[in-house]
Parts: C-alpha cells; structure tokens; sequence
C-alpha cells in the first residue's frame, strides 16, 4: 500500500516535467564545479642549471627546462616563478 504522503503522478503530472526540468538545469551546474575543480599550477624554479629529469623532484631542483614541461603537460593556463638569475639552456 503506497504512503498517504506519496503524490500519484498521474494526479500531479507538473511534478514529473518540474523534476525533469530542474535536473535539466542543475546538471550543466554541476558539470562546471566539476570542470573548474582543476586549478593551474605555480611552479618555482629552484636551480639555474640545466636538467631534465624524469620528475621534477629528481635531481638538484627544478630547473626552467622541467618547469616548461611540467606547465605544457596541463590544459591549464600555470605559471613559472623564474628568480633572477642566468640560465644556459643547451
């Protein structure tokens, strides 16, 4: 036996269409909270020399050559924080 609480949706059609629309609208909502979860990276270059390690973590820092990588390697827009200083690339 169906609650005493529940609506027939036969008696209350607009109830279906208004749920129907409201998932219509939320779901592009919640599909950009999703996609804006991914946020850019700043990324500091520790050392002038020049390496390119497998990860970033290797070696004696991260160098601009790892830090070019690394940002290229995201769709994200990330920055460098390049302190002052020669770098040589070769």
């Amino acid at each position: 036996m169906p609650s005493p609480n529940a609506l027939p949706a036969f008696r209350y059609p607009f109830l279906a269409r208004a749920r129907r629309l409201a998932a219509s609208v939320m779901l592009p909502f919640f599909c950009l909270i999703a996609a804006s979860a991914t946020q850019a990276a700043t990324i500091v270059v520790t050392t002038t020399s020049d390496e390119l390690d497998a990860t970033s973590a290797d070696g004696t820092g991260v160098s601009l050559r790892e830090a070019i990588r690394d940002a290229n390697a995201t769709p994200e827009d990330d920055t460098i924080l390049l302190p002052a200083g020669t770098y040589r690339l070769t």
